[in-house]
């Protein structure tokens, strides 16, 4: 009996996992979001993956934040400092 039980939980976790990390990977900074907001959103779904014992990795935390950031490509492709190729000699 233990054993069933044990394989249900298991594959419902599993399931659950699955299931937390899309939102994750799906979070989007709205228009009209603060960071703060932005940034709490995110965090609020990597608790809710810890709780159920998946651990999310700082370098895919920032990676996953930064893709959401919707100003970060105008950046980029703006040429600001962070998206030339090649910088200013003096």
């Amino acid at each position: 009996m233990y054993d069933a039980l044990n394989k249900l939980y298991d594959s419902k976790n599993a399931g659950r996992k699955l299931s937390q990390k899309n939102p994750l990977r799906n979070v989007l900074m709205g228009k009209s979001e603060s960071i703060y907001d932005y940034l709490l959103k995110v965090y609020k779904i990597k608790d809710q993956l810890a709780a159920i014992g998946d651990v999310i990795y700082d370098a895919e935390l920032v990676t996953t934040t930064l893709n959401g950031y919707p100003l970060l490509g105008t950046l980029l492709s703006k040429g600001s400092v962070l998206g030339r190729r090649s910088y200013q000699s003096f």
